[in-house]
């Protein structure tokens, strides 16, 4: 009986947390590998961005997506915009007036939804992590365990370390750039 009830209370938890969570993002990212968030200096936590991960192999590229909602549901209109990192602003993305966005390059993005004369506006980062599979190596091979440990790589050392994790705190008049893999870099502890 104690497994029964302890295996109800997980999932009413999982389900209040799972319904809670998609009860308030306004911008999302349907098929993403990982999600972090920004870390603005100086900007509260409510003002952090969401950033959507996706992993994509030389021979199975992949591409992000987003999808925006007003906050409570209502049918809207949705002005899409990509960052530019030179013009240090958000600029129109021609043709996108639909909630969802699809087939994205890294960048930030930016969606303006509007119902009436209410206006909401949400952005994200979405980054794309190259990989290659290095190897597949076999440990603790024997009668009791087998242990398969797979080792991948980025494509482009130099390219991930530099460009491939980096997002842009507009807060700041300079729009300073920023990464999401530390100061140790790619294979760095998170």
């Amino acid at each position: 009986m104690r497994v029964v009830r302890k295996l109800f209370l997980l999932i009413t938890v999982l389900g209040a947390l799972v319904s809670g969570k998609e009860a308030q993002a306004q911008l999302f990212s349907p098929g993403c590998d990982w999600v972090g968030t920004t870390q603005y200096q100086y900007v509260a936590p409510e003002l952090q961005d969401p950033i959507f991960i996706f992993f994509s192999w030389l021979d199975n590229p992949g591409l992000g997506n987003l999808r925006a909602q007003f906050s409570d549901s209502t049918h809207a209109t949705y002005l899409w915009r990509k960052y530019d990192p030179a013009q240090r602003q958000f600029n129109i993305i021609q043709g996108q007036t639909d909630s969802l966005l699809i087939n994205l390059e890294r960048g930030g993005y930016r969606v303006e939804v509007t119902v009436g004369d209410s206006t909401e506006i949400y952005t994200a980062w979405v980054m794309i992590d190259d990989v290659e599979i290095d190897r597949l190596a076999v440990w603790n091979n024997n009668c009791e365990r087998l242990t398969l440990a797979l080792f991948s790589k980025p494509n482009n050392f130099y390219e991930v370390n530099s460009n491939y994790f980096t997002y842009y705190n507009y807060y700041t008049p300079i729009h300073a750039p920023l990464t999401v893999l530390g100061p140790r870099g790619y294979f760095g502890d998170y």
